[in-house]
């Protein structure tokens, strides 16, 4: 989903971590062993392959006994205490199978499927790309200019290449018919190449926009009822400047509970027949075109979780920690999601980000390492990530780190020397923030951990 520009708060959260990040990568020492495995060297698939049932009887696996609750304080220097006082989250059962995925192609098959699950009654395919009305509407927009935050305030303001933009939407409307044209709802029509931008109608006569984009690194969908969508979660409503001016506020509209709403968004994943994915995150939301409120609802984010671990959303979280980037693992595949935005009309909203198909299983249940090598490998990780601040009240961090949350969960995982497939593995998660972090509402920080060998599982976001 696209979102508006991001408060001045929110910008300098952003930087303030990536100058974390940076620093923490310039600046320390070397340890003086390891901090986890060596990735290049294949150890990963050799302790996968050793337990795969294929091709041979499967290696006997040791299922470890892992605590309820993790309690620690990690000194990194004088200055500076690790604290850990959390709860260990586990799925169900003592299994824990390795699944090998393949990007999907996103074709008029897989978008029919996803429209017709979240809008069963879609019946037509708009032939322009965009009607007169939205296109007038576009055009305002370009006109008003570009927001603006100076010294006296906030204000808009003409931009470089507005002439150029408005004298385009202009040849667009006298291209444009007044009444919009349809062809047939059905799998021809909606073939896709790299990118496509299209509207679906439904027999309620409501209008789809659907942007779709495939390539050999990604495949994403994008659609909702509002031709111009920005879906803003609470919390950016709750930390002010969500639209600009605006003072923080609960949400106070939604009309559905939360439960119709899991309800609703449990029905549409089961149409797609996408057993895999799990809710991870709900939250309420709004819908904003360009700048008005439309609506208010939850949004409702599902990832996949294989068995044996708990589905975590894990998109756009740092890690400002030392990392080993292996030239046979340097390529990353992003976490898998589908988001769904619905209010008592039903689905207003839904992105499929990063859509991948199961290709088959590696292992029916692998060996993990035990809870206390975790713990040794978690505490070099955030110790040496941070060892090279003397003073870490200077930097912004405050005298404490508190790991708050630790979990078991499922990321991707790259097969050494391959780029066409990947593997969806245990991953311990663990959020931690700082003290002065937290005083300034700033968001966590993940450290992913692959649970079969130790390696740091590396996010692009």
């Amino acid at each position: 989903m696209r979102y508006p520009c991001l408060s001045m708060k929110r910008i300098a959260c952003l930087l303030f971590a990536d100058i974390m990040l940076l620093s923490s990568l310039a600046c320390q020492a070397t340890p003086e062993e390891e901090a986890v495995v060596d990735r290049s060297d294949g150890g990963y698939e050799q302790v996968v392959l050793a337990t795969a049932e294929p091709g041979g009887e499967a290696a006997p696996v040791s299922h470890w006994e892992y605590p309820s609750h993790w309690t620690e304080d990690i000194a990194v220097n004088d200055s500076l205490t690790i604290s850990v006082d959390c709860d260990v989250e586990l799925g169900e059962g003592m299994e824990h199978p390795v699944y090998q995925i393949a990007r999907r192609v996103i074709d008029g098959q897989f978008l029919y499927d996803a429209i017709t699950a979240a809008w069963p009654d879609a019946d037509g395919v708009r032939e322009q790309q965009e009607s007169r009305e939205e296109l007038l509407e576009r055009l305002a927009r370009i006109q008003r200019g570009a927001y603006m935050e100076g010294d006296s305030g906030a204000y808009w303001a003409p931009y470089e290449g507005q002439d150029e933009d408005i004298a385009e939407i202009q040849t667009k409307l006298e291209e444009t018919p007044a009444e919009s044209t349809y062809v047939p709802f059905t799998r021809e029509n909606l073939e896709v190449g790299e990118y496509r931008n299209f509207t679906v109608r439904t027999a309620g006569e409501q209008l789809i926009t659907i942007e779709a984009y495939a390539s050999s690194v990604k495949s994403n969908i994008s659609m909702h009822t509002c031709h111009f969508a920005n879906i803003q979660p609470e919390q950016w409503v709750l930390d002010g400047d969500a639209i600009p001016g605006e003072t923080p506020h609960e949400l106070k509209n939604v009309n559905i509970s939360e439960e119709e709403a899991i309800a609703t968004a449990d029905a549409v994943i089961a149409r797609l027949g996408s057993d895999d994915m799990q809710l991870a995150k709900a939250e309420k939301a709004r819908c904003l075109n360009d700048w008005d409120v439309i609506s208010e609802g939850w949004s409702l984010t599902y990832t996949v979780a294989v068995p044996g671990t708990i589905p975590v959303y894990t998109a756009g979280y740092t890690a400002h920690v030392l990392f080993h980037a292996e030239e046979d693992y340097r390529a990353s595949w992003r976490q898998e999601t589908i988001t769904l935005y619905v209010t008592e009309n039903g689905v207003e909203a839904f992105t499929w980000n990063n859509a991948y198909a199961m290709d088959g299983i590696l292992s029916g249940d692998v060996e993990l390492l035990s809870f206390d090598k975790i713990q040794e490998i978690v505490a070099k990780q955030l110790k040496y990530g941070f060892s090279w601040m003397e003073n870490p009240t200077s930097t912004g961090l405050g005298e404490q780190v508190n790991i708050t949350r630790v979990v078991l969960t499922t990321t991707t995982a790259l097969l050494k020397d391959q780029r066409d497939v990947a593997s969806l593995v245990p991953t311990w998660a663990i959020y931690y923030i700082s003290t002065d972090e937290a005083k300034y509402h700033m968001d966590e920080s993940l450290l992913l951990i692959n649970a079969i060998d130790g390696s740091m599982v590396i996010q692009v976001i």
